[in-house]
Formats: structure tokens, C-alpha cells, sequence
């Protein structure tokens, strides 16, 4: 009896030292951080240095935005260096940017970061290569008279981040073979009596607020139109026009036609704003003629215009029934034509259309 009751003694006095043993495993170099369900997270360790990824969603549509956000935590005493991109990141646009200051954490350690905004333009997957982050120990701002500035110093680390995939899929629906309209009713007999006075009664307090709301709006419509707005730069308009065709879903409606008269008009649209050309009234063998001798374009973008141009009148014209792979590739041209040839910020104004 008395040798079990010391056994147990010695099982409740080493449970503690098993316990802490199991904790102190060591925590790994690459590790993903648990992110909510359509996000992407990871997270890089190395010695005193931790560098985090992150996206707020995996899968887009091409009219919805990415935010990507990177970000370096060392310990005090050291600095980081995120990378820099340029106009894109990736196959992605830069549409935003902010480089947050430093901060400190309540642990004592330091923590940079660079949030940005990216645009799709093509369905696809889209491929955000392995970023590189660099770090130092920062200068003793105590030697010598200068400000401890460590611009020359060279970088002693590095942490590599994984290649990371965010998939964009097409506003057009991919399987339009099992829509079916729903089978018609029979007529149906107007109600009798008090019940159509009420109707019509309805009908004419109806009519009179639509009159009222349409007066009111005209009255702020004329008041806006009075103050001077800055215009709306081509690209812009042209794609916030290709949205509102895709959200008439013409295609799920089979007016596959007008869909490719609409997207057309937006293009040759888009070229009169953008370089002066006058585009939307000639026909396609007058305008490609007329850029064949004075093109603002090159060799390839005057390609693809010509091959969308001709793709369109196709269906305009000729009707062609395009495949489903056809309209994607219609639009996606479209929206690779505008977006090659939109006007940059810095560009002389003498240019621009």
C-alpha cells in the first residue's frame, strides 16, 4: 500500500515537467495563419524576424477587387524592407496603395506594413510570385555626429514568401444548356365590384407619386448639372459600361445580337473619347481603313481591334451564333483592348482623347 501511494506521488510531481516538454516544441519556419473561410493567410518565420501575407478573398469576379496586404515584424534594434512594385502586381492592376508607419506592439516589436487594391481585367487564375523581404540590424544612432542613417549598410537576411494563386471567374454564366422558360398561364379574369375601384384607386395614387418623384428628380438632376464635374477618364466610363451590359444578362436572354451591337458601341465609343478618332457612325471596313493611315495604335492593338470589330459584325451581320467560348473571348478582348490603351497619369495631355 505504501508503494502505490508513492508511485502515484511521483506520477503527480512529474505530470507538470511532461506537460511543459509538449508545449515547447518548436514552432515552424513556414507556417499558414488560420484565416476565415475565402481568405488567404501565411506566415514566415526566421529567427527574431516574422514576415505575414495575406488576401482578403481567393476567388473574384472580374468586377470585384483584390486587398493584399504584407507585412514585416522584427525585433527592436532591426529594420525590414518590403518590396515595391511598380503599376501591377503580378497580372494584377494597383488600383489603391497605403505604407502604414511603423508601429509597436504591446510585446516590444516593430511592425511594417503595405496594404494594396488590386483589379482584375481577365478571367483566369491569377499568379502572385514569391515576394522578398529584407533585414538589417539598425545603425547605433550613438556613433559618431551623424543620425545613425543605415542607407548603406547591406541587408543580412532575407525571408521568401510562397507563390499564392487568387482564381477570377467571368460575370457570363459558363452553362446556359439547362435554362427553360416556365410554361404559360391561362388568362386570368379582372375582379368585379368594389375590389377593382380599390384597384384603380391604387393605380392613380401610384401614378401620382411616380409623377411627383420623377418631377423631384429632374428638379436635382437640372441643380447637379450646374456644378462643374471633373470628366470621367475614358477607361473608366467604358468599363463601367461593359458592367451594366453583363448585369442585363442579354446572353441568358438570348439576345446574343444586341449583346455584340452593345459591347461594339462601347468600344468604338471608348476610341472617339479616348484619341478623337470618330468611330461610332462609320462602318468597320471605313474605320479600319481610315487608322491604316494615321494610327495612334500598334501593330498588335491594332490586331485585336480588328479581329473584335469583325467578330462582332459576324453576329451583327451575318448571324453567326457564337459559342459560349466565342462571347467570353469577345469581352475579354474588349476589356485587353481598353485597358492596353488608356490614358496613364503622366501622359502628355496633348495625347490624351
Amino acid at each position: 500500500m505504501r508503494r502505490l501511494s508513492c508511485f502515484l506521488s511521483l506520477i503527480v510531481l512529474l505530470s507538470p515537467a511532461l506537460l511543459t516538454s509538449c508545449r515547447e516544441t518548436g514552432k515552424p519556419e513556414s507556417e499558414a495563419v488560420r484565416p476565415k473561410a475565402g481568405e488567404i493567410g501565411r506566415e514566415y518565420r526566421k529567427g527574431p524576424f516574422c514576415v505575414r501575407l495575406s488576401a482578403d478573398r481567393d476567388t473574384v469576379s472580374i468586377a470585384e477587387s483584390v486587398v493584399l496586404s504584407i507585412e514585416a515584424e522584427v525585433e527592436e534594434g532591426f529594420e525590414a524592407e518590403l518590396p515595391k512594385f511598380g503599376e501591377k502586381l503580378g497580372e494584377f492592376g494597383i488600383r489603391d496603395y497605403r505604407d502604414d508607419p511603423p508601429r509597436l506592439t504591446p510585446e516590444g516589436r516593430i511592425v511594417s506594413r503595405k496594404t494594396y487594391t488590386l483589379d482584375p481585367f481577365l478571367s483566369g487564375d491569377y499568379t502572385i510570385s514569391p515576394m522578398q523581404v529584407r533585414f538589417r540590424k539598425k545603425a547605433d544612432a550613438g556613433a559618431g555626429s551623424g543620425s545613425g542613417s543605415n542607407d548603406d549598410s547591406p541587408w543580412e537576411h532575407e525571408i521568401s514568401t510562397e507563390e499564392i494563386t487568387i482564381k477570377v471567374s467571368s460575370l457570363l454564366e459558363k452553362d446556359q444548356r439547362d435554362l427553360a422558360l416556365n410554361p404559360i398561364r391561362g388568362p386570368v379574369g379582372l375582379p368585379s365590384g368594389p375590389i377593382l375601384l380599390y384597384v384603380f384607386l391604387g393605380l392613380g395614387a401610384a401614378a401620382l407619386l411616380a409623377g411627383g418623384g420623377f418631377l423631384l428628380f429632374r428638379l436635382k438632376g437640372a441643380a447637379k448639372r450646374r456644378q462643374v464635374a471633373p470628366p470621367v477618364p475614358a477607361h473608366e466610363l467604358a468599363f463601367s459600361q461593359l458592367l451594366e451590359i453583363l448585369a442585363e444578362n442579354l446572353i441568358e436572354r438570348g439576345e446574343v445580337k444586341l449583346f455584340f451591337s452593345r459591347i461594339s458601341d462601347v468600344l468604338r465609343s471608348y476610341i472617339e473619347n479616348r484619341f478623337g478618332i470618330h468611330a461610332p457612325r462609320r462602318t468597320t471596313e471605313e474605320f479600319l481603313s481610315g487608322i491604316s493611315r494615321n494610327a495612334p495604335f500598334s501593330t498588335e492593338h491594332r490586331g485585336l481591334l480588328t479581329e473584335f470589330l469583325r467578330n462582332c459584325d459576324l453576329v451583327k451581320f451575318a448571324e453567326h451564333c457564337p459559342s459560349h467560348d466565342e462571347i467570353e473571348k469577345a469581352v475579354d478582348s474588349c476589356k485587353a483592348f481598353i485597358d492596353a490603351t488608356r490614358a496613364q497619369p503622366l501622359d502628355n495631355p496633348q495625347g490624351k482623347g
